[in-house]
């Protein structure tokens, strides 16, 4: 299942769309974080969200875009621990 938000901005039919893609562009993967496509290229260089060359394009597979989801959520829970919410 795709767990990617995307900003309201985006129609039912995109929304459904990029849940379908198994890659996604920079600026897709940058619209689905709500980061600036410079901060997505950031978080690559360092080795947090893994992408891969398409003819010399860089990707985000759809899958490593929910790890690195998951990471964050495992890093804030565990920063959560001891503290009473």
């Amino acid at each position: 299942p795709c767990r990617v938000f995307l900003p309201v901005s985006h129609s039912a039919v995109q929304w459904a769309d990029m849940a379908e893609r198994p890659v996604l562009t920079i600026p897709e993967a940058a619209d689905a974080l709500r980061v600036s496509r410079a901060t997505v290229y950031r978080i690559i260089d360092d080795g947090d969200l893994q992408s891969i060359m398409v003819r010399g394009v860089k990707r985000v597979r759809l899958s490593a875009l929910n790890r690195y989801l998951d990471a964050l959520e495992r890093r804030a829970r565990d920063e959560m621990v001891g503290f009473d919410v």
